[in-house]
């Protein structure tokens, strides 16, 4: 939380990741019903302009544009690898995380401490593989390389993800 601070970030986290996470539990739980390629394109545009609106006043030097579409493509990755589609929640907590998480990284105040990084290490090399291999194109883009504290951090956000749990309780 102390480099949150020193980062300018604290605000972030408590004014929007934390409330988002509530907001989109909501939107999940109601539903909507439509056509599966309406709702592809509500739920990329949705993202998209949410992200984007709300990212924007907390990004200090990066492009949010740019940082965007590089982070579709690593979360698109990251669902083919996992054969899963994530919920409308878990993608827009993603984008925001990472939005955040690569201006920590350019600005070099990354979140380094995670409640039992070993045994997440020790028992989740598949996923830190997959994740590390879909955001590729993203870390190379902008020079840095994911702490694994930060990918446990992601991985908190995929495990808790509806339609990862149903798919892993069918296997």
């Amino acid at each position: 939380e102390r480099k949150l601070a020193d980062a300018g970030m604290e605000t972030l986290m408590r004014e929007m990741e934390m409330p988002l996470s509530l907001v989109l539990y909501d939107m999940e739980r109601e539903g909507v019903e439509v056509r599966r390629e309406e709702l592809k394109a509500f739920d990329d545009n949705l993202v998209k302009n949410f992200t984007l609106q709300n990212v924007l006043q907390y990004l200090t030097i990066l492009d949010a544009d740019k940082l965007l579409k590089l982070i579709k493509i690593a979360v698109d990755k990251l669902q083919s690898g996992m054969d899963c589609h994530f919920s409308i929640k878990t993608i827009i907590g993603i984008y925001i995380h990472v939005c955040c998480l690569m201006e920590r990284l350019v600005t070099k105040t990354p979140i380094t401490d995670y409640v039992d990084l070993d045994y997440f290490v020790k028992e989740q090399q598949e996923f830190i593989s997959l994740l590390t291999e879909s955001f590729q194109e993203l870390t190379a883009q902008y020079n840095v390389k994911l702490p694994t504290s930060e990918i446990a951090y992601l991985y908190d956000y995929v495990r808790h993800d509806a339609n990862v749990a149903a798919r892993e309780k069918n296997e």
